[in-house]
């Protein structure tokens, strides 16, 4: 379950395709991934979705990762390929001005760089093969919809290897024609 409305409770819970009793393993927090080799789980917890937490499949061995900061949130996350890193969609507001970013955060070290920035970021996924694919809002009057941007990362370091551009993923569909 991810992040509910103001005040509702939210919970990670592991449900069974075949059936059976839902079985919860943490309550107050959402947005969870499982990393590739299945042996963790990432999530998002504490007030205003602000703190990024690791856990074991099981539930156990919960341990915060790192926080967003003042005025910030986590929005999104997903796991590098290698399981070695996460990345997360932030949020930050400040007294005058707000960003939205792409951020890598390295699990061994605790780096983290900022893969791309910009405020009409939306959604964003981490492929097999090292690219970000994101989703931007179009400008007025058309701030309804979204174009999808790829940029392509270097494997050890999550840095980007290349400027963003449009995805391919978005050229083969026939709409529109």
């Amino acid at each position: 379950m991810g992040p509910g409305e103001s005040g509702e409770k939210t919970g990670i819970y592991v449900i069974s395709i075949f059936g059976g009793v839902p079985r919860k393993l943490r309550e107050d927090a959402g947005r969870a991934a499982v990393a590739p080799d299945a042996k963790l789980i990432a999530f998002i917890a504490g007030k205003g979705e602000s703190e990024l937490w690791l856990m074991s499949a099981n539930g156990e061995n919960a341990r915060k990762i790192t926080d967003a900061g003042e005025g910030g949130r986590f929005l999104q996350l997903q796991w590098s390929p290698d399981g070695r890193r996460l990345a997360l969609l932030k949020f930050r507001s400040g007294a005058e001005t707000s960003n939205v970013s792409i951020e890598a955060q390295e699990l061994i070290g605790g780096s983290t760089n900022t893969i791309f920035s910009d405020q009409k970021l939306r959604s964003f996924c981490w492929t097999p093969d090292n690219r970000i694919i994101y989703s931007l809002e179009e400008p007025p009057p058309r701030s309804n919809d979204t174009n999808l941007w790829e940029i392509p990362l270097a494997p050890h370091s999550a840095r980007a290897t290349g400027p963003p551009g449009v995805s391919p993923v978005g050229r083969d569909f026939p709409f529109g024609t």
